[in-house]
């Protein structure tokens, strides 16, 4: 599933991907289902701590520039699990 967050809104106040990340992974309906990031902000630290932070299995940058590098680490995100 994908989910682009621009201006995007849980219970009338904004909300970014660390949040539903964090929303995600505290139900347990959805809590092993896995989430990657991909955001703007790619730097190997920011991946670290967004990681940390929302509890995400993974994270990729943008732009991403080969696609089959980004299918092999959703696949590898959804078989790990």
């Amino acid at each position: 599933m994908y989910i682009c967050l621009e201006n995007s809104y849980y219970n009338a106040t904004k909300i970014n991907g660390i949040e539903i990340t964090k929303l995600l992974k505290a139900n347990p309906h959805t809590a092993k289902v896995p989430v990657m990031l991909v955001t703007e902000i790619g730097s190997a630290q920011d991946s670290e701590d967004y990681i940390k932070l929302s509890g995400a299995d993974g994270f990729m940058g943008k732009t991403i520039v080969d696609h089959q590098v980004f299918i092999s680490q959703i696949k590898s995100l959804i078989f790990a699990k």
